[in-house]
């Protein structure tokens, strides 16, 4: 049995039996740069990391070299100096050893497995974004090629939005839709790792959109913001539709559809992790109100947001 010593004045010694070897610890602190979600968008609920106002600026590590823990849940950020982002908790580099890393961003870790996160709590506010990374297998750095640990993070969410069309044509008409809202999205869930089905969400808490209003100048409108949603296999719309003619400087309603104590259940539909969603109500005089959805299996790749 190899017993592992470090010493922090460099040199390290691994005892066995009747052998003893030397391996060295580096003065080269672990380092950690150009992080980036996935195909990510910039739209302002997934504001991948960088300099804006919506930036991810800061993320949760975990980590083990040879399998002994040497972080747990530290607390990683862009200092601006160097373009690295930085621990507060040092940790250097031991020649020879293998670590293994994970990072999480939003979320609540409840467990570990080795050292690195098992299972992750998420308590959906529609804006916040959960993505995780894992860097498996890295050799310790040798003195000279201090190389940092890049994350590449992958959305445990799903992106949803809604678009109102119409082909109306009459001057003084409108479309309104109110109270729009997917009332079986989940009010928080546990993900776990490991799992072939990760997700495990709690109760439905419900998610609200915006207001649209489609007449016959704007025929497409989206909504103003879209939504982060745990995954879930039922998707379950509530919504209020009304037909509106103008009168003199009001609006008043001469029909609507309202599905807001009725939701919709759409059957053919489920909202997985990392995929982005739009879903498309048509309204028209004298027709039936349909439902067209346009899944994105991955969310809309811009260049990766690196940080220098």
């Amino acid at each position: 049995m190899k017993k592992l010593f470090i010493s922090m004045l460099a040199v390290a010694a691994v005892t066995a039996c009747a052998k003893d070897e030397a391996i060295s610890l580096n003065q080269e602190s672990i380092d950690f740069g150009a992080p980036f979600v996935e195909n990510s968008t910039r739209a302002a609920v997934d504001p991948s990391f960088g300099k804006d106002a919506n930036a991810i600026t800061e993320f949760n590590v975990w980590g083990t070299a040879n399998g002994v823990a040497i972080y747990a849940g530290q607390s990683v950020k862009d200092t601006d100096s160097d373009g690295l982002w930085e621990c507060g908790t040092k940790n250097y580099w031991v020649n020879g050893a293998t670590y293994n890393f994970a990072a999480v961003v939003n979320g609540d870790v409840k467990s570990l497995s080795n050292g690195l996160p098992a299972t992750i709590s998420y308590d959906a506010d529609g804006t916040s974004d959960l993505v995780y990374a894992e860097k498996l297998g890295m050799a310790g750095q040798p003195a000279g090629s201090n190389v940092p640990v890049d994350f590449t993070f992958a959305h445990l969410l799903s992106k949803v939005k809604f678009t109102v069309k119409t082909e109306m044509t009459a001057a003084d008409y409108r479309y309104e839709v109110t109270g729009i809202n997917i009332t079986s999205a989940p009010a928080s869930g546990v993900y776990t790792v490991a799992a072939a089905e990760k997700w495990a969400p709690a109760a439905a808490a419900g998610q609200a959109f915006d207001s649209i209003i489609v007449n016959a100048t704007n025929k497409v409108v989206e909504c103003a913001s879209e939504k982060l949603i745990i995954p879930t296999s039922t998707v379950s719309v509530a919504y209020k539709a009304a037909l509106q003619i103008k009168n003199g400087e009001n609006w008043e309603t001469i029909w609507a559809d309202d599905k807001t104590s009725n939701p919709v259940t759409l059957t053919d539909v489920t909202l997985a992790a990392g995929n982005a969603y739009n879903f498309t109500i048509s309204l028209n005089i004298g027709e039936e109100i349909k439902f067209d959805v346009d899944e994105n299996v991955s969310w809309t790749n811009n260049d990766p947001i690196t940080v220098q």
